[in-house]
């Protein structure tokens, strides 16, 4: 067994025992990739501060929805798991989420329906809460309906976050010139579908990166670089491959976050 066999067979037996779809890849760095883009879009379990937006405060929800809304802010509060919440092509490796790449806003169904009890996975909703995580607070940022025309690229998400967290979540990613050209939420869009990354204006300022990017492929470019990563820590320890292949497995279990 080569060091890459390795490698690929910790992944499969982590996807296998967790649920998580996958295909089969013809290298090693496609399989690093693959698992890396379902870590990142995965939500860990931790207590969490719960911040609402004042627009999302104001907003008048029916009971259901209310009731689904509370379940989260219980779990986030609780570090109870929210993936559940979460679409079921979240657990898919191989789908790319085109918001999160870009802005890091995850969008989760305001359903506590289960129509099969020992589903994971609660039922879609139309409703969306759309919300960005930290290792210690939960922003909620606003809700929007999942056939609403454009959703995904809408801009208001951002000026959202502008009007309350600017200096926790946006300060760091302006930039000092308007970007040309001003693209709108269709252009935003059909651009990310093309794989095109860019930056955007929103109310007279303008930012790059507000999210880990994505490549032209469509890979979430902080899954690419942990990869790379990956591969270089592999290529300089290779001597300790050939010499103690237990201890080498070891440590690949640590930097893929396995124990």
């Amino acid at each position: 067994m080569i060091a890459e066999d390795i490698i690929i067979s910790l992944i499969k037996d982590f996807f296998i025992r967790y649920g998580i779809r996958y295909s089969e890849h013809l290298d090693c760095q496609r399989w690093l990739i693959h698992y890396f883009n379902f870590r990142l879009k995965y939500i860990g379990a931790s207590k969490r501060e719960v911040k609402i937006s004042l627009e999302l405060k104001s907003k008048q929800l029916d009971f259901n929805t209310n009731k689904a809304f509370n379940s989260i802010i219980f779990n986030a509060n609780h570090g109870i798991d929210l993936n559940s919440f979460q679409s079921k092509k979240s657990f898919d490796s191989d789908y790319d989420d085109d918001l999160f790449n870009d802005w890091g806003i995850h969008h989760l169904h305001l359903n506590g329906h289960k129509t099969n009890p020992k589903a994971f996975f609660y039922d879609r909703s139309n409703l969306l809460l759309f919300a960005k995580f930290t290792e210690t607070t939960a922003y909620f940022i606003d809700i929007g309906q999942h056939n609403e025309k454009p959703l995904w690229g809408k801009r208001e998400l951002i000026s959202i976050i502008q009007n309350n967290w600017n200096d926790e979540l946006l300060k760091d990613k302006e930039v000092g010139h308007t970007i040309y050209p001003d693209f709108n939420d269709v252009d935003i869009e059909i651009l990310r579908k093309k794989g095109y990354l860019f930056g955007i204006n929103v109310n007279g300022k303008s930012y790059m990166l507000l999210g880990h990017g994505y490549a032209c492929s469509g890979d979430n470019m902080m899954a690419t670089q942990m990869t790379n990563d990956t591969a270089s820590w592999v290529w300089k320890n290779k001597d300790l491959y050939e010499s103690d292949s237990e201890l080498f497995k070891n440590e690949m279990k640590r930097l893929l976050y396995l124990r």
